[in-house]
């Protein structure tokens, strides 16, 4: 355990950005998911599948964006492979998803879909409704956020805040980004939304950003929140099954 938190804990070379690359791509990927979003509407007009594949658009622009921001310094983002191995990765992040799906549902008592997938009516979804779902929660998502919250803002705010408060930060704008982009339904009551709007987007960007910080790499960053996109599309099949 201490050469685990010693390891997360180690800082590692400063990239050749600073706050106000990461302040630009941060603002930038809000625009990315409005202008998705309208395209995904205006292309398949309904308002499920719509909703979803505007948001995998918005994660194909902010993968482009970030590319092209940090284009003189790309080995900063740290795309290099994990040596750890990346199905031990996966098995690790699935079960911090499913612990933190079971203390949502002991505190709120609501056992739903994640934020991103209350579109989705579980019991009444097409083919392309799931496609649609994979592809955003396990593919397209985990790519483009984790290039702005563990490629471009985590080495940066780590520079400046230290190992653990930078870690801690980049959580936290994490979970901000999840809340404002993936809103819940008016009608949700409060605890439900703050939980899984808030904090459960908080406690998985701890541990993302701990792999992050333990592989080095923020492809291990990818592969980890991809685990916990992989059990969101589990649980929605759950409840479809229900």
């Amino acid at each position: 355990m201490n050469s685990l938190l010693k390891r997360i804990g180690t800082l590692e070379d400063p990239p050749a950005w600073g706050i106000g690359i990461v302040a630009l791509t941060f603002g930038a990927a809000f625009v990315a998911i409005i202008a998705g979003t309208m395209f995904g509407y205006a292309l398949l007009g309904s308002e499920r599948a719509g909703l979803v594949a505007g948001w995998t658009v918005s994660m194909v622009l902010i993968v482009v964006l970030v590319v092209q921001v940090v284009r003189r310094d790309r080995v900063g983002l740290r795309l290099q492979p994990t040596t750890t191995p990346i199905p031990l990765i996966l098995f690790i992040g699935v079960g911090f998803a499913v612990t933190f799906d079971l203390i949502g549902l002991a505190a709120t008592g609501v056992f739903a879909p994640a934020p991103e997938l209350l579109a989705f009516d579980a019991r009444a979804m097409s083919i392309l409704d799931w496609l649609l779902a994979i592809a955003f929660m396990v593919v397209a998502q985990p790519i483009a956020e984790e290039l702005v919250f563990r490629g471009v803002t985590f080495p940066v705010v780590r520079t400046l805040m230290g190992a653990w408060g930078g870690l801690i930060v980049a959580a936290l704008l994490y979970a901000l980004f999840h809340l404002l982009a993936y809103p819940a339904p008016v009608d949700t009551e409060p605890l439900t939304g703050l939980y899984y709007g808030l904090i459960q987007p908080f406690l998985a960007g701890i541990v993302i950003g701990a792999a992050r910080a333990y592989t080095g790499s923020t492809r291990g960053a990818i592969v980890a929140h991809a685990a916990f996109g992989l059990f969101a599309v589990l649980k929605l099949l759950l409840l479809a099954g229900n």
